[in-house]
């Protein structure tokens, strides 16, 4: 869903908040009642723009957004709902709403970007050098965190961006 026609961030962000909440609840809901529903996976790419770091939303809102992802992220897999935060621009994503990301796939990153990734120091270099294809993920494992350095297979499928064909 596109949701550059409400132009200004705040709707854009409120609006998202909104269907992840209703999401949430059409999930909890349905398996309450027995009702079987297939897996939900929530994709927000450039999520730098609807959760952004240094005031561009006031925080208050932002607490408000945390408190929603963090049900999502608590409680989600429960519910068979599961969401993602992609963003080329990590250092914009609000720091609230970084603490919630548990799971972390990372690509090659710029170095302004490694600080707030919260990395070892052995994988700091490894983040800014990476080959194309290649990431860290940072996942919870028992109690501690793990990393591991994977390569990813090229896809079978050609990205077409239709919106250049006329």
């Amino acid at each position: 869903m596109d949701l550059s026609i409400l132009e200004a961030l705040e709707p854009q962000s409120a609006f998202l908040i909104h269907m992840l909440d209703r999401a949430f609840w059409w999930k909890r809901r349905s398996r309450q009642v027995g009702r079987e529903t297939p897996p939900l996976f929530v994709v927000v790419d450039e999520a730098h723009n609807y959760f952004p770091q240094g005031g561009l939303i006031q925080e208050d809102v932002i607490y408000l957004i945390a408190r929603k992802l963090q049900r999502i992220a608590r409680e989600g897999r429960k519910e068979r709902l599961g969401l993602i935060l992609a963003t080329q621009f990590p250092r914009d994503i609000h720091a609230v709403v970084r603490s919630l990301c548990n799971t972390r796939i990372i690509f090659r990153v710029d170095r302004t970007d490694v600080p707030v990734l919260d990395l070892p120091r052995e994988y700091e270099e490894t983040a800014t050098r990476m080959d194309d294809l290649t990431a860290i993920v940072k996942s919870p494992v028992g109690l501690r965190m793990g990393y591991a350095t994977i390569r990813v297979p090229l896809t079978v499928t050609e990205h077409v961006d239709l919106s250049a064909m006329s």
